[in-house]
């Protein structure tokens, strides 16, 4: 059974074994920091019971007036625990930040456009494409930027 709580600096060599994943986009440590610094109830790891982190959100809230959004910079499940829910725990935990604290409008990330299992779960969560983002990715990969409106009355059209 797995526990989420925020990341600290301590778990950051922690997750270096779901970086491994070749969708996973990588930062240094400054970068992770910076994160936990200004944003630290917005990133989120799930601990194993013996202390190891199968997967991990980080993000940030951004924009101003009606732009003003939280934003999912990476989610990354290790391999072994996919499918068992924990991408969506961590998706709707972010989202009920970004709703609940920071009063966002959206929130938004951004997807390879080949990793079709990510997308089908961000679909299912209520995302949609905005955008098309042609070569945003390393070695000429194009991402999609997809959103999800959080204070939008049920059946109202957001696109």
């Amino acid at each position: 059974m797995a526990s989420y709580q925020y990341l600290s600096y301590v778990d950051l060599y922690k997750i270096n074994n779901i970086n491994l994943d070749p969708f996973t986009e990588v930062f240094n440590d400054k970068f992770y920091l910076r994160y936990i610094y200004k944003w630290p109830h917005m990133n989120i790891v799930t601990k194993e019971m013996d202390d190891h982190i199968s997967g991990y959100i980080i993000g940030k809230e951004e924009g101003l007036g009606e732009n003003y959004h939280g934003h999912v910079t990476a989610l990354s499940i290790e391999e072994d625990s996919r499918r068992t829910g924990k991408g969506v725990d961590l998706m709707n935990e972010f989202e009920k930040i970004s709703r609940g604290i920071h009063m966002a409008n959206f929130v938004d990330l951004f997807v390879r456009i080949t990793n079709e299992p990510a997308i089908t779960m961000y679909e299912k969560l209520g995302y949609i494409v905005n955008e098309e983002i042609v070569n945003y990715y390393c070695g000429n990969e194009s991402a999609l930027d997809m959103r999800k409106y959080l204070n939008v009355p049920a059946g109202a059209c957001v696109k």
